[in-house]
């Protein structure tokens, strides 16, 4: 099942009421109030059609129902052209009626505004009622069927590109000229069949991708899905129309590849399995509460426009928005994110909508900054309001340039905020690069960092110290390799696609519990306290209250369990019992209040299957190759635990004689890497050589790629050697001319690491495991 509602919203300045939107079609008393309901609608829209005037009131909750039930689909053809599509929906004698109006003495804002008027819909009483006859005479609905081997065929996607996006491009357009704006709703159980956003075959024989097949490449409508939708997305922001897309199935549905369409234009993005949950429930009534004025709470048409001082350049943005691709000379040539812009755009917002922003130290020699000297960097934003009014909000910052080891850059330092860009960096190169990739990156990033505003003694791991605002840097960064959004192991596409999508709008605080998630002890000596979060924190005569965002666990200990099993609570003689089964409970309530969509919230007791949404966060200090005692439990995995990676991070930080040995293991495993390779091409070769024959007389050829270079590990290494006086003559047969040549240059070609210390210059992955 797939529904569209296309919602126009008009800010009307008056009493404005809506209608509710329910299901009853099989009420005979439903249908008959709705019957009643449309009748009136249809008389009031044709009376202030008719007089010109404003529509007050399009009807009360408690007029009727409205009728949901028709959903048209164009087929694929003519139809399906967004110019056809217009001229179908488009009154034909209102466009050429304005175009033959005399436009002399208008200004060229009043004319593109005439222009656009005229490319609105029909009146409401032909557009709603009159254009049903003309609709079901020229087009038929699309019956597409399906047999025991195939799944219905969903044309989510092609019935959006068809009738949904060209009605957004069209309708939006006009709204935006009459200070309108639009939300695009798709209600689906179940994955595109059809069309150029297809996810998955209807064909039972194939299953829907998983994240291995995106990884092996076994997937072949992916990447031409997310094509499709991030066209979308720019359309979208360009109407202005924001996509919201709920859906409610116990299997994938494509938002992974949607993703990219909801994020862009604002929208909202649920991931349920009923549509009868409190979870979409709360969510829908969410989008269209309203202020104490009755208007909207709803942003449309937000501009977000960054403005610097010449010595900072602007990179790019992550967040929900779109480049507009508008340059000038404050604009990096280095792109993060969306970039190559000082303009960015959305098609909606939230008061906990955040984008983050990214900077570049300019390099020109009359844009050098001076220590000492002011910089200034202005965000302006610009936003059309549920009242229907425009709204422009100017923030400035100002901030001083100081040196290079000041220490004003420590106390300066928001490790949380660090952390959340961090995040978000991370989860942008995931999106092109292998998770592994990413995690040695961010091992690379945090060495450099420890190396830079550690404390210690050279060669000396056990002097290393952090001051307190970087002391927990190191831990969020573990939590942050372990989290869902780089480990996708037991999360499908479509719940990886809606983790980033989140935390790639939420702030920082929001951000934080997502990475590092929040636990809290309840017990019967005190108040609840918040713990560490470590499997020792688990104890059999506590409840724990575990808090990762997405999810909410109320974990009962073992001996709580029990008493609980046992009805000890409704005795009044164990009041305190009762008390503290109904403290978490209470919290909980507080904690998702405001969350959209509304987290999952599970109650599971000690050593039950439901406890592994809180075993799977916590750090595992106690596993099976460790001696533990009888008090604590036992996580049974091979991963690295907190205190191990801080060991490892204080030695790579710390001893100068370990990053040299790293530095020649390194030229080793690029040395049996490039020999890998061409032993790989020269199979190839000699694959593509033999040609044969197939069944129908076609030729079968294999395509050679060249292998990889793998430069920039390349320049890292040999630059770390060059400025430890390490002769280079001795490894250069060891790799291509293109990439010595490239490290011969090395100041021009990577002038970031040609600045480090040789300490810093090496990328090392810290390991997943230690052997005990």
């Amino acid at each position: 099942m797939c529904t569209y509602l296309y919602v126009q919203l008009q800010f009307f300045p008056k009493n404005e009421k809506y209608v509710s939107l329910f299901t009853g079609a099989e009420d005979s008393e439903v249908v008959e109030k709705r019957s009643k309901m449309r009748k009136q609608i249809k008389a009031n829209i044709i009376v202030a059609a008719a007089s010109g005037k404003e529509l007050e009131e399009t009807g009360s909750e408690d007029d009727g129902l409205l009728d949901l039930s028709d959903d048209d689909f164009f087929d694929k053809g003519s139809s399906s052209d967004e110019a056809d599509a217009d001229d179908e929906l488009t009154d034909k004698s209102t466009k050429e009626a304005a175009s033959s109006r005399p436009t002399s003495g208008m200004s060229s804002d009043e004319r593109n505004q005439k222009q656009n008027s005229a490319r609105a819909l029909m009146p409401p009483p032909q557009a709603r009622f009159g254009s049903n006859s003309r609709k079901n005479s020229s087009m038929q609905r699309n019956e597409m069927p399906s047999s025991s081997r195939n799944t219905s065929n969903r044309r989510s996607e092609s019935s959006y590109n068809a009738r949904a996006a060209p009605a957004t491009s069209y309708n939006a357009r006009a709204a935006t000229a009459t200070s309108y704006g639009a939300r695009i709703m798709v209600f689906t159980s179940g994955p595109a069949t059809r069309g150029p956003g297809i996810v998955v075959s209807s064909d039972l024989n194939h299953s829907i991708r998983t994240h291995r097949d995106i990884i092996t490449a076994q997937v072949p409508y992916f990447d031409r899905s997310c094509k499709f939708y991030k066209r979308i997305a720019k359309r979208l922001c360009d109407s202005p129309a924001a996509l919201d897309l709920f859906a409610c199935s116990l299997d994938q549905v494509g938002a992974a590849e949607l993703r990219y369409a909801v994020e862009m234009s604002g929208g909202f993005l649920l991931l349920g399995e009923t549509f009868e949950s409190d979870q979409f429930k709360k969510c829908l009534r969410h989008i269209f509460s309203r202020d104490g004025d009755g208007n909207l709470n709803m942003c449309f048409d937000v501009t977000l426009e960054v403005v610097t001082t010449k010595d900072i350049k602007i990179c790019g943005a992550l967040g929900p928005v779109v480049s507009l691709r508008r340059k000038n000379d404050i604009v990096s040539d280095t792109e993060i994110g969306e970039g190559g812009t000082y303009t960015w755009k959305t098609s909606t917002a939230t008061n906990k909508t955040c984008v983050s922003f990214f900077f570049q130290v300019s390099n020109e020699q009359n844009r050098k900054p001076k220590p000492g000297s002011a910089f200034f960097i202005q965000f302006i934003t610009r936003y059309r309001y549920g009242n229907g009014g425009v709204k422009k909000r100017v923030t400035t910052v100002a901030r001083r340039w100081v040196v290079g080891k000041s220490p004003e850059i420590s106390s300066g330092f928001d490790q949380e905020t660090a952390v959340s860009v961090m995040a978000r960096l991370a989860i942008n190169r995931a999106e092109e690069c292998y998770a592994r990739d990413v995690i040695r990156w961010l091992d690379d990033g945090l060495i450099r960092f420890a190396s830079r505003f550690g404390d210690y003694i050279q060669e000396d791991p056990s002097s290393f110290r952090l001051t307190p605002n970087f002391s927990l840097y190191p831990q969020f960064m573990f939590y942050l390799r372990r989290s869902q959004f780089l480990d996708v192991f037991n999360n499908s596409p479509d719940e990886t696609g809606f983790f980033r999508l989140m935390l790639n709008r939420e702030g920082v605080v929001n951000s934080i519990i997502m990475i590092q998630p929040t636990l809290l002890r309840y017990s019967f000596d005190g108040p609840p306290v918040p713990v560490l979060l470590d499997i020792r924190s688990v104890t059999p005569d506590a409840i724990l209250l575990f808090d990762s965002y997405f999810y909410v666990v109320i974990h009962h200990g073992l001996k709580i369990a029990q008493w609980r099993k046992q009805e000890y609570h409704k005795d009044s003689n164990h009041e305190t019992f009762r008390n503290l089964l109904e403290a978490p409970e209470m919290d909980v309530v507080q904690l998702v209040s405001d969350r959209i969509p509304m987290p999952r919230i599970v109650r599971c007791d000690q050593h039950g299957s439901q406890a592994r949404f809180l075993l799977a966060k916590l750090n595992p200090s106690v596993t099976q190759k460790t001696d533990h005692t009888g008090g604590s439990d036992v996580v049974l995995t091979d991963d690295l635990c907190l205190e191990d990676f801080l060991a490892d991070l204080q030695s790579l930080a710390s001893d100068k004689n370990s990053i040299v040995e790293k530095a020649v293991d390194q030229i080793r495993k690029l040395e049996g890497l490039k020999k890998e390779l061409e032993r790989q091409k020269n199979v190839l070769e000699a694959k593509s050589a033999r040609e044969h024959d197939g069944m129908n007389g076609t030729k079968v050829r294999f395509n050679v790629q060249e292998p990889l270079s793998g430069i920039d590990s390349v320049v890292e290494v040999l630059q770390c050697l060059k400025s430890m006086g390490t002769n280079l003559n001795a490894v250069q047969a060891n790799f291509s001319p293109h990439e010595f040549s490239a490290t011969m240059n090395i100041e021009t070609q990577a002038p970031s690491v040609a600045a480090l210390s040789p300490e810093l210059a090496v990328t090392f992955t810290i390991p997943e495991s230690r052997a005990t």
